[in-house]
């Protein structure tokens, strides 16, 4: 009857639109013994009327009445097809398709089409019926609301006899051995345990998309940090193919330079690590210089550059040390190692160089500064290059 009321409803128009399709919304007229209306007559309560009435029976009153059976999204016409799938359901199985008690829960159920397909819930249940009540509960249902409710009313003509009389309940159903009901039961327990877990893992996926998306963001830009890393190791300097002598002279003229990616080509174990530091911050000194003052000069001069035009006065800080004297200690390499001696002046801004109480101050306009230093320096054979392992350093005392 509900069903025909809807049908009759489909093409009239309403000032005030259509009724809201909740089975607490809608009183049928079933016995032929009523003096007032007819058998088939549904009345449509009010919604303003009906929405009271379960807002004050409390929370359990709205699940039951209008939220268990209507869907939160649809419009009105797909809403209906829907209202009428659960009312069927839970006719022919004796529950709700979604039974849950938490309205949130519920709705995101009846969203996901998540609930016990009708052969498992109504076993024996006629396919004839069971395929349109299913139908209309899916989520592919949205969108065919004209012709889920065309469907529906299918039914009108399954639920009776030829000859027009309502069919008896227990012809819908067709009888089951033992053994049937058994397999029913064994596929309903496979079917809930494989759509529990999709649900629950579908579900965490789309409960942790934002932090699952900034993990996988974030290991995507490790990924380019380690691939920016490999390539930008494969790209430094490296002293294969190089004598001893020239990893030698190599490491004086980088220092020059302020070249410590080269300076770090040259060396192993930690060797030269304070050389290596105070090049570092000499070097962005030098470039924070460069960005106040300019066009005002470089800021900084390599001592071999200053010494080969003459020495000449400069504003610039001069660093560096100046042609090393190179000496071979030990030129055996059968035992994958070599010592050479190098002798040099290593000229410093005045912050490097160490008060000497016994010995006056020089002021700065007096000319660079500088110390002389002897290097004991010894390389070994590392991954098919000189590598320099080792620099012992003393000063050598001014004459």
């Amino acid at each position: 009857f509900w069903i025909r009321a809807w049908k009759a409803l489909e093409n009239k128009e309403s000032p005030e639109g259509l009724p809201a399709p909740w089975p607490a919304a809608a009183l049928a007229i079933a016995s032929s013994k009523n003096a007032v209306y007819p058998r088939g007559t549904v009345f449509f309560a009010p919604e303003p009327i009906v929405r009271r009435c379960l807002e004050a029976e409390g929370p359990s009153g709205w699940l039951n009445g209008a939220v268990r059976y209507t869907h939160p999204d649809l419009p009105p016409l797909e809403a209906v097809v829907y209202c009428a799938g659960t009312m069927l359901y839970h006719v022919f199985s004796g529950l709700p398709p979604f039974p849950g008690d938490d309205i949130d829960l519920v709705r995101q159920d009846m969203r996901e089409g998540v609930f016990i397909p009708l052969r498992f819930a109504a076993p024996g249940l006629n396919a004839g019926i069971a395929a349109p009540i299913t139908g209309a509960l899916a989520p592919s249902a949205r969108g065919a609301g004209e012709s889920r409710l065309r469907e529906i009313a299918v039914l009108e003509k399954t639920l009776e006899t030829e000859s027009g009389e309502r069919l008896e309940f227990s012809a819908c159903f067709n009888p089951l051995s033992d053994r049937e009901i058994a397999e029913l039961q064994a596929e309903k327990e496979q079917f809930q345990r494989k759509s529990g877990l999709q649900v629950k893992t579908r579900r965490f996926f789309t409960r942790n998309m934002l932090a699952l998306g900034g993990g996988l963001l974030a290991a995507v830009i490790l990924g380019f940090i380690i691939a920016s890393i490999i390539r930008g190791r494969a790209a430094q300097p490296s002293t294969r193919g190089m004598s001893p002598q020239e990893v030698t002279e190599t490491y004086y003229r980088a220092m020059n330079e302020l070249d410590h990616s080269m300076m770090d080509a040259c060396v192993i174990r930690g060797a030269g690590k304070g050389d290596i530091e105070m090049v570092v911050n000499l070097f962005v000194t030098n470039r924070v210089r460069q960005a106040y003052e300019a066009g005002m000069g470089t800021g900084m001069i390599s001592a071999r550059q200053w010494l080969r035009s003459g020495s000449p006065p400069v504003e610039e800080i001069v660093f560096g040390p100046s042609e090393p004297d190179i000496e071979i200690l030990d030129g055996d390499d059968s035992d994958g190692e070599l010592s050479y001696r190098c002798s040099y002046r290593l000229y410093l801004p005045a912050a490097y160089i160490p008060d000497r109480e016994e010995e006056p101050q020089m002021p700065e306009t007096q000319g660079p500064r500088s110390l002389s230093f002897t290097d004991t320096l010894r390389l070994i054979r590392y991954k098919d290059a000189w590598r320099i392992q080792d620099i012992s350093r003393e000063e050598k005392p001014e004459i």
